[in-house]
């Protein structure tokens, strides 16, 4: 048996084979919190095409090929024209050639939290984008009167609680996380990339409105709940900005947060260190990634900001701070 499937990204359309029933009813969930867009599967509508198949063989997969790289439990490796990714049971193999790629997962995948198995998925989704010109950006995207905001930093530097507070307060959303980045003739935009939110259980007492969605999350890890919050802030996502302001935070011990224009190399380099992986698999990749984070700082205005215990106390009054 080979059921077919197609969803969208924006114009990106990825056509998903499963072996069998079971698998084909696990896919939807998945690609749903990654964004996609389910549509009728056409062969001919499939720019990029994915394989799903599950295997319980606890034995390493026996791939003739040389490591290249790792990004924590994840290795990378390369063989022909196949590029591998493994957490040391499930394997994604992406062809850099034809845009095909096929997932063969490990049964215990399935019992993965969701934030797991979202983030594996993500990997071979990235490098089957890369080749038309979709490049992710670890970041979290906000949008208000048509303009883009960007908070980029690493995991628990304040993007999630910042960018709620800013919900909150009426901005549009398009992920607190992970977005892709892609030229238009009015410059880079930003689509998202995952849909649910990473908060701490702690937010409730500042947005109690979010208590009903921390009883029943989509997964639980430690302290930190997995959300939708379509829900709770209607019509407030977004599929698309312009960014035109970056903000790079960071948690301070300090009263008061304070924030500074920042210039654009030093802003280049702070891009470059929170998305630095896979700048190793493909040089010309590498070379249009840089090229693009580099415009994405040219067209925007560029700020580092220092979250003190103010914005602690009371997130809202990040719009007194914004420029």
């Amino acid at each position: 048996m080979n059921i077919s499937q197609l969803y969208f990204i924006d114009s990106l359309s990825v056509g998903v084979r499963c072996g069998d029933k079971w698998i084909a009813d696990q896919i939807p969930g998945l690609f749903e919190a990654l964004g996609f867009v389910r549509g009728e599967y056409k062969p001919s509508n499939s720019k990029v095409s994915v394989e799903f198949a599950s295997h319980s063989d606890e034995k390493a997969f026996p791939i003739q090929s040389s490591g290249i790289y790792s990004v924590g439990i994840l290795d990378f490796f390369q063989s022909n024209d196949y590029l591998y990714v493994t957490e040391g049971k499930s394997f994604l193999g992406v062809n850099l050639r034809n845009n095909s790629g096929f997932s063969l997962l490990h049964n215990s995948f399935w019992q993965k939290p969701l934030y797991f198995k979202v983030s594996l998925l993500i990997v071979e989704f990235i490098l089957l984008l890369w080749r038309y010109g979709f490049y992710e950006l670890h970041a979290a995207g906000l949008a208000k009167e048509g303009k883009g905001l960007l908070l980029v930093g690493p995991s628990g530097s304040g993007k999630s609680s910042l960018a709620l507070s800013l919900i909150r307060q009426g901005w549009h959303y398009l992920s607190d996380d992970m977005l892709i980045l892609r030229r238009t003739p009015l410059g880079v935009e930003a689509l998202p990339l995952r849909r649910y939110f990473k908060v701490k259980r702690s937010l409730t007492n500042k947005y109690p409105e979010l208590t009903h969605l921390l009883e029943k999350p989509l997964e639980l890890l430690n302290e930190e709940a997995y959300i939708y919050v379509d829900g709770t802030y209607p019509n407030q996502s977004v599929q698309r900005c312009i960014p035109r302001t970056i903000i790079f935070p960071r948690i301070t011990h300090k009263g008061e947060s304070q924030i500074g224009p920042l210039k654009q190399s030093e802003a280049f380099i702070n891009l470059f260190r929170s998305n630095c992986y896979g700048m190793y698999f493909d040089h010309q990749i590498a070379r249009q990634r840089l090229e693009i984070m580099k415009d994405l700082v040219y067209q925007a205005d560029c700020y580092e900001m220092s979250v003190g215990l103010d914005l602690y106390e009371d997130p809202t009054k990040i719009l007194e701070l914004l420029p």
